[in-house]
Parts: C-alpha cells; sequence; structure tokens
C-alpha cells in the first residue's frame, strides 16, 4: 500500500520544518507520505508496536494484506520518516511535540469499543470484537504471547465493518458463527462484506438485538428480540423474545475517538473526544491539527486517507504563509 504520494522516494529535499504527526494509522500515514514529498521533517508518533494502526491491528490479513501495508510503511521509514512507536501519547508528551515542531497533526483515530449496557454484559465469554482482533493480530504478528482462544456458537453483535472482521476472525475457530443486526444487511455500510461472509456460512439475522446475556458465570444464552428501526429511533417488539444458545459473544456496535489530550488541556478544544477543526482541519490551538477518523468518526480506509490528505495539504499552506 503506497503511503508516498506526488514524489518519488529519495527525491525531496528538506525544507527545514518539522512537522509531527501523532497516531500511525491510514490518515497519519497518508499525510505523512504528502508532507515528506513537500520537503518536511516527520515524525510519527503511535502507541502500538508497529505502525498501521486499523489497517495492521484490526482488520483481519484476509482483508488487508499486511505485506503490502508494512512495504508502504518500510518506504516512508526509508525516506527519512522517523517512527516512535510503543509511545502512548498523553497531555504532558503531547505538549512536548506541539512545542518542538512547527506543526502537529492529530491522528489517532477510534481505538474504544462501545459498551452494551444490557444486563449480562459482565459475563465471561461477552467481549469487545475490537478487542479480540487487536489482541490476536498482535499475536499472530509476533508481538505479543496473548492472543484469545474462541469456540463452540459465536454470536456477533453489530452489521458493520467490525462485524464483518469479528466474523472472519471467528471462523478461524468455529463453523458456527452468526451475526445479529438491528438493520437489514442493505442498509449496511459494510453490505458488500456481509454478503460476502454470508457466502462462507456465517449466518446474518436482520432487525435483532439482545436485551440481556444470561448464564452463571459465563455466558449461555442471551435473549433476543425482533427490533423497528425508524432513523436512529429503535423500539423493541412485544412478544418476540426468545432465547438463543451462545459459547462467546463479540460486541462490534462501533466505536469511540481516542484523542491524545484530555478535554481540559492544552487548549485545543473538544466534544466528547471529536476535536473542533475549521475548514483547514485546524484545532482551536494554532499550528495543531486533526483528521481521520478521530474528527469524522469509524470511516472507510478511503475517506480517511482522503481526510489525511487534506490536512496535510493545509498544513503545508499554514507553514509556507507562517
Amino acid at each position: 500500500m503506497k503511503f508516498i504520494l506526488g514524489c518519488k522516494p529519495g527525491t525531496a529535499r528538506s525544507n527545514g520544518k518539522r512537522v509531527a504527526i501523532v497516531g500511525a494509522g491510514v490518515a497519519g500515514l497518508g499525510a505523512a507520505g504528502y508532507l515528506y514529498c513537500r520537503g518536511y521533517d516527520v515524525d510519527v508518533y503511535d502507541a502500538m508496536p508497529e505502525a498501521g494502526g486499523l489497517l495492521m491491528f484490526g482488520i483481519p490479513e484476509e482483508r488487508i494484506p499486511k505485506k503490502g501495508v508494512l512495504e508502504g510503511i518500510n518506504e516512508l521509514r526509508a525516506a527519512g520518516v522517523r517512527f516512535t512507536l510503543n509511545t502512548k501519547v498523553g497531555d504532558e508528551l503531547l505538549e512536548k511535540i506541539i512545542e518542538s515542531h512547527d506543526a502537529t497533526l492529530l491522528a489517532t483515530g477510534t481505538w474504544k469499543a462501545r459498551r452494551m449496557e444490557v444486563p449480562g454484559s459482565d459475563l465471561e465469554g461477552v467481549m469487545s470484537a475490537l478487542d479480540v482482533l487487536v489482541t490476536n493480530s498482535l499475536y499472530r504478528l509476533g508481538f505479543s504471547a496473548e492472543r484469545v482462544v474462541l469456540g463452540g456458537k459465536i454470536a456477533i453483535i453489530g452489521g458493520g465493518f467490525t462485524a464483518v472482521d469479528a466474523a472472519v476472525e471467528s471462523l478461524k475457530w468455529s463453523e458456527d458463527v452468526s451475526i445479529f443486526y438491528r438493520r437489514t444487511v442493505p442498509e449496511s455500510e459494510a453490505h458488500v462484506e456481509l454478503q460476502r461472509i454470508r457466502d462462507r456460512g456465517v449466518k446474518v439475522t436482520e432487525r435483532v438485538l439482545p436485551r440481556s446475556f444470561l448464564g452463571t458465570k459465563r455466558v449461555e444464552r442471551m435473549e433476543l428480540w425482533d427490533v423497528d428501526m425508524k432513523g436512529n429511533s429503535l423500539s423493541f417488539i412485544q412478544g418476540s423474545a426468545r432465547e438463543v444458545p451462545v459459547d462467546f459473544v463479540l460486541l462490534a456496535i462501533g466505536e469511540e475517538r481516542t484523542p491524545p489530550f484530555s478535554d481540559s488541556g492544552l487548549g485545543i478544544k473538544a466534544v466528547s473526544g471529536k476535536p473542533i477543526v475549521d475548514a483547514a482541519f485546524m484545532t482551536t490551538r494554532p499550528s495543531v491539527f486533526a483528521a481521520g477518523d478521530l474528527v469524522d468518526g469509524p470511516s472507510s480506509i478511503g475517506n480517511a486517507l482522503s481526510s489525511g490528505l487534506k490536512a496535510a495539504r493545509s498544513i503545508d499552506s499554514y507553514l509556507q504563509h507562517a
């Protein structure tokens, strides 16, 4: 996967200005490639042991081959982009980064899985799909000795890309994999992938949601209800309740933004973790920009890359006139 766009590696000449990028996902890497081509010295910071973000650690190999992602990352490295990994950026470090660079781009994405607040959600076997995907990717890529072992009847709650990826992961462990979705397949942004996973034997049940998970210590069953969705308004259909046996439940009901700063710090205003940005992607603190899923919420790879490139162009324009 190419991240250096607009020039050949090794051809960019330094203009003497430094840009920091916090977050090495697709938005951050795309921005790094563009800014390298414009002559900036680029420093990328990320909490994971390798760059790539969810491309590397959240999406299974079957959907995004890691070899291509690593080739793009290593091309950036060879060009001179510097990576500081295994480094979680918070208020104190972010302030130092901002002060030591001419501009900073925040692109830390959406790494926090939403919880389903229903009875029994704390039972063993009820887990975040994203956490399972990341844990097992770290294991398979050789960065961790820890993995999540699945099996039996696996139920996935949700109908987006994370649900599809959870189904791909689940098929490695079991042939009995089901997706339960509150809407219909055609309404999902991942409808093409949902149909493909259906063709691999995953059962998809539409217009349903669990109201509780049942069991003593571990989850054994879930109480499933039919639902009526009108826009974002949901109602449970009376008399539709039934119990479904399960061994594992993977929750894929969305992700929340994970900004590298606190709500009150650094002069960067945010609402529910979303940095407030202007049309040029600049936050309320001069020289600090934000892009990708951190601003837009969970989106496609293409949208995140586009956002990162637009922010990089704005950074270039800002620094040329600074």
